[in-house]
């Protein structure tokens, strides 16, 4: 049986990246692990860092996977890469992610500052990142691995890659029904949080929103801050966090009710202090058999990874391996 080491968003910062493969003991120029461990990353290689960082991190990506020495999922970003590529149909001068919207470009500035050539090289190693990854004992996928919903998407695409342009163009189509699959698998659900208080939340970048992350591998919960991402709680009405529900308790429609381990990242969990043997904590990152491994790299957070061992039935706390907490240049908004 196989073992990995699944990688959180990187999302351009490099020297994060090469840190933590260093102390995972992966070595060489195209780095590999002696005892043929695989890495595997969760997806969003890219944006938040500085452009050369980020082509950086796709080349050195694109060429483990080559070798052999590590698989690399799909994440919204890059998906959104080629979205913000394709046009809605050919010859349009509108593209399937707007390029008319200023927030899609402060997004994307790093990206884009890339030669032409530089980002069709990294569109076409995109093209080649599965959308989940069922491995030897262990499933990965960049947000949530919702079976009905992968079952769905293998049928429509007869795999589980984006096979070119057209499906760029019905996964960015809101009537079509793939739009909402792949916005589950790369992006998570949502709940309407303004329906359940009747008020907003501040997402983390201060942003004032109705729609909140459901905490997807959480069963039931009683309490808002149980089963929802909230944001910047210093910036929220007083107890907002630990709002009581008019229906109790919540319960999810979406809970992960497999016993097959499954790692993912997208969450952006925060570690609230610099204390050096800080850890992910239960409920808020992983389960029995669920692990977040998003805690925030692309910005002042550091890069983690979960070893996965051959024959783990379960996740194990201890399993986590935390890079740096020092916040890289190559890692800057």
């Amino acid at each position: 049986m196989q073992s990995y080491d699944i990688i959180g968003d990187v999302h351009g910062s490099l020297d994060k990246l090469t840190d933590l493969l260093h102390a995972l003991d992966y070595v060489g120029e195209i780095p590999s692990h002696r005892d043929g461990r695989q890495a595997v990353f969760v997806g969003d290689l890219i944006d938040r860092g500085p452009g050369p960082a980020q082509l950086a991190i796709v080349r050195l990506v694109k060429a483990m996977v080559a070798q052999g020495s590590a698989i690399a999922v799909m994440g919204n970003h890059e998906f959104n890469a080629l979205a913000f590529a394709t046009p809605v149909h050919d010859g349009s001068r509108h593209y399937c992610r707007s390029h008319l919207k200023p927030h899609n470009r402060e997004k994307h500035a790093e990206f884009l500052s890339l030669s032409d050539d530089e980002r069709e090289e990294c569109y076409q190693f995109f093209y080649t990142m599965p959308l989940w990854a069922e491995l030897d004992g262990v499933r990965v996928i960049h947000a949530c691995w919702h079976q009905a919903t992968i079952g769905a998407v293998a049928q429509r695409l007869g795999g589980n890659t984006l096979r070119g342009p057209d499906d760029i163009r019905a996964a960015s189509n809101h009537v079509d029904p793939l739009f909402g699959d792949v916005e589950l698998l790369l992006k998570g659900p949502e709940v309407h949080v303004r329906h359940l208080t009747g008020h907003p939340f501040i997402d983390k970048d201060g942003t004032p929103r109705d729609n909140a992350r459901l905490r997807w591998w959480k069963s039931v919960g009683e309490r808002l801050i149980e089963f929802v991402e909230l944001g910047d709680p210093g910036k929220h009405p007083e107890g907002f966090d630990f709002t009581h529900l008019e229906n109790l308790p919540f319960t999810n429609p979406l809970a992960y009710d497999s016993t097959i381990p499954v790692v993912f990242g997208h969450y952006w969990r925060q570690r609230h202090h610099h204390d050096p043997s800080w850890a992910p904590h239960l409920d808020d990152s992983y389960s029995d058999v669920t692990a977040c491994v998003d805690f925030s790299a692309g910005g002042n957070g550091p890069l983690v990874a979960y070893r996965f061992n051959a024959g783990d039935t379960r996740i194990l706390p201890e399993n986590y391996v935390v890079g740096s907490l020092v916040t890289p240049s190559s890692a800057s908004n």
